[in-house]
């Protein structure tokens, strides 16, 4: 079963250039989590709420900082695989707001996926 979130959204300070991590960047988050089972009856308790997946994106988005947007995917996939042992696999596409690059795209970023190690 796959739990997900769909372009989340918050202000973060990474990147290599100084007025990224001054002035910030929007960001779009898109992640989501293998969980292992199905739930059976109906109750939270038998998945993976998907708001702690949208709390494990604010926390490392918005209180770290990374260089590369590469880093940043692979800290908050790092956090919910240590987080929650019944996700078996996860990915997420990081969607930064683009600003003095080439064609004036509206964002760039990343899309990278994780699954434990057996």
């Amino acid at each position: 079963m796959r739990v997900f979130v769909e372009n989340l959204e918050f202000v973060g300070f990474h990147g290599l250039y100084e007025d990224e991590r001054r002035d910030g960047r929007n960001y779009r988050v898109s992640i989501w989590a293998d969980v292992t089972g199905i739930p059976e009856h109906d109750g939270i308790e038998e998945t993976l709420d998907y708001r702690r997946l949208a709390e494990v994106v604010t926390e490392v988005g918005v209180d770290s900082q990374s260089h590369l947007v590469e880093t940043l995917a692979t800290s908050m996939l790092d956090r919910i695989l240590e987080r929650y042992r019944e996700v078996s696999r996860c990915g997420v596409t990081i969607r930064k707001q683009a600003t003095g690059v080439a064609g004036n795209p509206e964002f760039v970023g990343v899309t990278l996926e994780k699954g434990r190690n057996v």
